[in-house]
């Protein structure tokens, strides 16, 4: 019949079977005493009512509610982060619109450049290859002719000068690189 594998120590360490017992079973006991240090503190917790606990105390005491307050009210008070409370309302048709000649309406164009918050870092070029490397609050981005910024906003043009933008109005505009001053 086999026996388990168990290893062994060397002899020659001085360290035998039952050290290992030993250190077995005083971890155990550790073990045990944190068990029963934690249920403890859980029984604590659980038993004592809200108004006894160090926290609540304090804060019910800045918060200086009216004595006629029932301790259950004052458990369950939230902050109005969010404002107050309302009713809820009926929803109500719009109203329609005068409708407005498009004729006479000027062509609709996209967000100003500077809004947006693009800043040209630089120009590649290699070849008859153009990058434009642009920054963003969201991170940069290279980007090429053709290549949307935004939504309605796209890369038209790269040269020395820089990114030439199209955001839906007559003109292109130059997003330049930033001048000190």
């Amino acid at each position: 019949m086999r026996t388990p594998f168990r290893p062994q120590l060397h002899k020659e360490y001085g360290c035998g079977d039952s050290i290992m017992r030993l250190i077995a079973a005083i971890m155990t006991l550790v073990a045990l005493a944190a068990a029963a240090v934690a249920g403890q503190k859980l029984h604590l917790a659980l038993t004592t009512s809200p108004a006894q606990s160090k926290g609540v105390t304090a804060a019910n005491a800045a918060l200086a509610e009216p004595a006629t307050a029932t301790r259950q009210d004052l458990s369950f008070r939230w902050a109005s982060v969010f404002g107050e409370l309302q009713a809820p309302t009926l929803y109500q048709e719009p109203q329609p619109t005068e409708i407005i000649d498009e004729q006479a309406a000027p062509a609709p164009t996209g967000p100003p450049i500077e809004a947006l918050g693009y800043a040209l870092k630089g120009v590649v070029r290699a070849g008859r290859s153009v990058w434009g490397m642009v920054s963003h609050p969201t991170g940069d981005q290279v980007v090429r002719v053709g290549d949307d910024l935004a939504q309605g906003v796209t890369v038209r043009k790269i040269d020395e000068a820089g990114l030439w933008i199209d955001n839906g109005g007559e003109e292109l505009i130059l997003l330049g690189f930033a001048t000190e001053g």
